[in-house]
């Protein structure tokens, strides 16, 4: 039931914020998508922007300018998995050539998930097929390396007397739960799911407080 009413005010959502719609069945563009995305990416809503490039993805899964933006975005707000999967299919199934960056960026995704020979195995491919192309990312590719390898020799010999416990697959929710503290016996944090008091006809926004 919860994920009906989320999709129902995602589509709700969409509906509003797509210029030309109207309640006589005219059905978004893919054109009119990825300008919303655009926009939002460019308001740093990596979140929005992910949305509408998916959308976008709905007309032509073969696009690979908007899968790559689609992946970026995922990356930019933090969907490590989501993004990985998208450079995946970018460089695996659509064999792009065009975006060298996505090689990077699926070894870096690879890293933040804990999976160090791929991720090794990622960074050495980008440095042997596009080093010097991008300045800043081969240095930081080199960097990283770097870092993998020792993230390997510590993860070998883990401390005996440290023990980890998963909270729950419950604990999080759609709402962005960031920035948590333990104060006495309770555990403050700050979510997005709050909505903003907006004007009479703006779709109001998901918020924080405190």
């Amino acid at each position: 039931m919860m994920k009906e009413f989320c999709n129902f005010n995602k589509l709700l959502l969409l509906l509003c914020l797509l210029p030309g719609f109207t309640a006589f069945g005219q059905s978004p563009t893919k054109k009119q998508y990825i300008v919303k995305a655009e926009e939002a990416y460019a308001d740093k809503n990596f979140y929005g922007a992910l949305i509408f490039y998916n959308e976008a993805l709905e007309f032509d899964k073969t696009d690979a300018e908007v899968l790559y933006k689609s992946a970026e975005s995922a990356r930019q707000f933090n969907a490590y998995a989501r993004a990985a999967e998208k450079y995946h299919y970018l460089l695996d199934t659509l064999k792009d050539n065009q975006h060298p960056a996505a090689l990077f960026w699926l070894a870096n995704m690879k890293q933040r998930l804990g999976k160090y020979d791929e991720a090794r195995k990622y960074y050495d491919l980008y440095l042997l097929e596009f080093s010097g192309q991008d300045s800043l990312l081969t240095a930081k590719a080199g960097k990283e390396i770097a870092s993998v390898d020792y993230a390997k020799t510590i993860t070998s010999k883990p401390k005996k007397n440290i023990k980890f416990e998963k909270l729950g697959a419950d604990i999080n929710t759609p709402s962005s739960e960031v920035a948590g503290n333990l104060f006495k016996d309770d555990f403050y944090f700050s979510s997005m799911k709050f909505k903003e008091g907006s004007p009479l006809g703006e779709v109001p926004r998901d918020i924080s407080k405190v």
